[in-house]
């Protein structure tokens, strides 16, 4: 392919990201003919790639370093070295645009002060092998790749490296990472509300409408003698939730039911486990299986308890009318059995 095309485009999807900030700045120290555009177009949407070179009626080309050397050979005043110059220069380009690139991007964009060791021993290999090797008088691209995956780390660098740095950003003439990484977020901002969207019936008293459709949606109740997990809930109540909330939708009118079962000898043994009375313990375990439902914003209309006096007295009730209208019967059953 001629790399030295007229039309040539350079664009990146990610702003937040030491490739980006190292294209934007060769383009710029080396006064590139080729267009470098910071904004994805929503209407081209890119592959996985953070880079792409388009060329005028070609296929796209991917990376970081095809379009360094793109830049290169168009910039200003003639083509550029970049790749291929020598076994070592390679080796360091790959080393800092691989394995350095994980490092400084989980300190920079994630904040990841795990890391210190490791990006101290990363420079003091480039600062015994590499630098030596470059000019910083030199405006070339082995010097803005470094000083661009450097300089948003320059604080963690030792002071005769930091001054290296320092001179080299001003020598080429480079973005400062601040303005760069600021500059790419300056319309954004961020909401630390924790308010939610919530329906205009939540916690009113929803009742059968003649002539409406009346859906009521009970899920599992999930024991109270335990801390809820995800199994738990996608267990338990996720898809009634997600049901529910689809009723809702649909105009449908909905009540969506649930709560913690409290009896069985489950909760009896966990109550004995912990030196707790039953009550005790369902009154503990309530509290936490309903604090963290509501975090994840399960849409319950009711979120009851089946040891309240009410729940007790309709239960009871419900199988009273069921015996006394012959409705339960008793059977012997042969069932099969292991003995080991």
């Amino acid at each position: 392919k001629n790399m030295e095309a007229e039309g040539i485009k350079i664009r990146y999807k990610k702003t937040q990201s030491l490739s980006s900030f190292f294209i934007h700045n060769l383009a710029k120290v080396l006064e590139s003919s080729v267009s470098v555009l910071y904004k994805q177009p929503k209407d081209e949407p890119m592959l996985a790639f953070n880079i792409e070179i388009k060329y005028p009626g070609e296929p796209e080309i991917y990376g970081e370093l095809s379009a360094a050397s793109v830049i290169c050979l168009n910039a200003k005043n003639g083509p550029v070295k970049f790749l291929g110059q020598s076994f070592f220069l390679d080796h360091w380009i790959s080393f800092i645009t691989c394995e350095l690139r994980q490092i400084i991007e989980k300190i920079v964009f994630e904040s990841d002060k795990s890391l210190k060791k490791e990006i101290k021993s990363a420079v003091e290999q480039l600062e015994s092998s590499l630098v030596p090797d470059l000019n910083p008088g030199n405006k070339g691209a082995v010097e803005v790749l470094v000083y661009s995956y450097l300089s948003p780390v320059n604080e963690l660098l030792n002071k005769k490296m930091q001054t290296y740095i320092t001179k080299l950003g001003e020598t080429l003439g480079c973005v400062e990472p601040a303005e760069f990484f600021k500059k790419a977020q300056k319309n954004v901002q961020f909401n630390t509300s924790d308010a939610k969207l919530v329906r205009l019936n939540k916690g009113k008293e929803i009742l059968p409408v003649k002539g409406q459709r009346n859906i009521l949606i009970t899920s599992a109740l999930p024991y109270v003698n335990n801390v809820p997990h995800l199994g738990n809930i996608i267990g338990c109540v996720l898809s009634a939730d997600v049901y529910a909330r689809y009723c809702r939708l649909m105009g449908y009118n909905t009540l969506y039911i649930c709560g913690t079962d409290e009896y069985g000898t489950a909760t009896e043994t966990k109550a004995l486990e912990e030196k707790k009375t039953c009550k005790e313990l369902c009154d503990y375990y309530f509290a936490i299986h309903k604090k963290i439902y509501e975090w994840f914003d399960c849409d319950f209309d009711h979120f009851g308890r089946t040891t309240t006096e009410e729940q007790t007295k309709i239960s009871q009730q419900i199988f009273w009318d069921c015996y006394n209208n012959g409705f339960t019967y008793q059977e012997t059953a042969e069932q099969q059995f292991c003995e080991t």
